[in-house]
């Protein structure tokens, strides 16, 4: 590991919604979260993995948990979005800016899988006692920022900056 870089821990939910316990829907949604998954990590400098868990299982799994590593600086899209904004605020005061960009950069390839209907809620725990939940919610995002010693805030993705700032002080 560099001197920046840290393992964080990601917790992926399969897709969940409307899919009957032992349906054979179940498999389906774990292979899709896995295909997904890879996608994001396979020919990808920017990330070591250095546990899959139970991602490549050939039986489902609701949640399934990888231990990651940031190696170099991910390209990180330029567009200011102010949830993204706060997140990399958050983590780069506690963890330094590789992992904050690794992070928002994560965060959009989550999204968008989300979007897909290939990943559920996602957990992204960081050391230092910080995590981040991912959840869609009715074509938004759901963002809950925990970190010791403060009360959790919850924003959406959408949200302005505005009612950003609000939600933090509240």
């Amino acid at each position: 590991m560099n001197k920046e870089s840290q393992q964080l821990n990601l917790g992926v939910y399969r897709y969940l919604h409307n899919r009957p316990v032992d349906s054979p829907l179940e498999l389906e949604d774990h292979n899709r979260r896995m295909q997904a998954l890879h996608e994001i990590f396979d020919n990808n400098d920017s990330w070591k993995v250095h546990d899959w868990g139970a991602t490549d299982d050939t039986e489902p799994h609701e949640y399934v948990e990888l231990i990651i590593e940031i190696v170099t600086n991910p390209v990180v899209q330029a567009v200011a979005v102010p949830a993204l904004t706060y997140i990399g605020g958050v983590i780069s005061n506690a963890t330094g800016g590789l992992v904050a960009d690794g992070i928002k950069s994560l965060f959009t390839r989550l999204r968008n899988m989300q979007a897909e209907k290939r990943v559920d809620e996602v957990t992204i725990s960081i050391p230092k006692g910080i995590s981040i939940v991912v959840k869609p919610v009715n074509g938004d995002t759901d963002i809950t920022v925990v970190q010791p010693g403060r009360q959790p805030i919850n924003i959406r993705y959408n949200d302005t900056e505005k009612v950003i700032e609000a939600k933090k002080s509240s």
